[in-house]
């Protein structure tokens, strides 16, 4: 089909609503048979290209500096093979169930070909700072939007990798003759996660600023008060890619500004709804004015690119993973005492999707 066809039908489905599921069902209705698992394989059939759709219409609002840059062009190629692989992909009605097999692994190998996709986006923000002359911490009506396409971005991004891993997750069990929980882990264990990041995050500040004698930095001491054996229903490694981004922001923030007595504090309360985590770190925080701007893809408090700095998507991308699941992340900056940071895990099997289509 020419590439016009496929531009209006990329127009047309994206007139349809994305279809919001109640996480209770995505994260049991594995264990509810095989014709509950061939009827969640027909709705992703009917509901991915109707994602991959709003995600390509929100891709043309972009300004056409950022849009026209290799990596972003790139990314566009992608999601519009995907929608075109997807959408021309053989109507449900009479599937059986190597016929679903057959589709999820057309759907997964598309899933493992946008892997590392926020390397790409970050490229072209980058490339596009540099084109615009950007200030950082300068904010007007064009990077507000551009936050806002790409934060609607990110939310489906998230959404659609989770239904098609936890999907493939359950099919992929059944064959093993394991539970059916998919990628939902049901014996989440916050502590054991929050000690791992931590050594993580220690051996990366010891790499980059304790590496050769003589540089005067201390890594700050972590003391941790949380209960050992809280178990809860989450995605084990979601749940690390956040509390991993705040980590790393404390401890940068504990080392840089050392006042020989750097601590980081990880305090844990468990509520009737959420399962709330307070990061608190004493070193030099910012300015009140900046709070607003932190989960910007396009602020940052560094040069970017290590191993510590990220490149800058850590905040925003972590507040997004826990919004999608009902959560959310507060952040009470300190100027010149510390920084505070509050994360709310909620129970996210009492909620539905954030897909998040502000634009369509």
């Amino acid at each position: 089909m020419p590439m016009l066809y496929w531009l209006t039908k990329v127009k047309q489905i994206a007139r349809i609503n994305a279809n919001p599921l109640k996480l209770s069902y995505v994260c049991n209705y594995g264990k509810m048979g095989r014709n509950e698992i061939m009827k969640q394989t027909k709705f992703l059939h009917r509901e991915i290209p109707i994602r991959l759709s709003h995600r390509i219409e929100d891709l043309h609002q972009l300004p056409h500096d950022l849009s026209k840059s290799s990596s972003m062009q790139e990314l566009y190629e992608m999601y519009m093979s995907s929608f075109q692989k997807l959408y021309g992909y053989k109507e449900p009605d009479n599937w059986d169930w190597e016929e679903c097999l057959n589709y999820m692994k057309e759907v997964s190998t598309l899933k493992d070909e946008h892997a590392n996709i926020e390397l790409r986006v970050s490229k072209a923000i980058s490339e596009y700072k540099k084109i615009i002359q950007y200030r950082n911490g300068y904010f007007d009506e064009d990077i507000i939007n551009i936050d806002q396409i790409l934060t609607n971005f990110y939310y489906s991004r998230i959404g659609i990798r989770f239904l098609v891993s936890q999907h493939t997750e359950i099919f992929n069990q059944l064959e093993k003759g394991k539970e059916e929980n998919g990628v939902v882990d049901n014996e989440c264990t916050p502590h054991g996660i929050i000690t791992e990041a931590v050594s993580q995050v220690e051996r990366i500040c010891v790499e980059q600023y304790c590496r050769y004698p003589g540089t005067g930095y201390q890594i700050p001491k972590v003391n941790i008060n949380m209960s050992e054996d809280f178990r809860m229903p989450y995605i084990s490694r979601h749940f690390y890619y956040i509390i991993f981004e705040i980590l790393k922001n404390a401890f940068k923030a504990s080392i840089e500004n050392d006042k020989g007595t750097s601590l980081i504090s990880i305090e844990d309360s468990i509520g009737n709804n959420d399962y709330i985590i307070k990061i608190t770190d004493n070193g030099n925080s910012f300015d009140r004015e900046v709070l607003d701007k932190i989960h910007s893809f396009f602020y940052t408090t560094s040069g970017g690119g290590t191993d510590l700095s990220g490149f800058g998507h850590g905040l925003g991308l972590s507040q997004i993973y826990v919004r999608y699941f009902g959560g959310d992340i507060k952040i009470i900056p300190m100027e010149g005492s510390g920084t505070q940071v509050i994360i709310y895990f909620s129970n996210f099997t009492n909620n539905s999707e954030n897909v998040a289509d502000d634009f369509n």
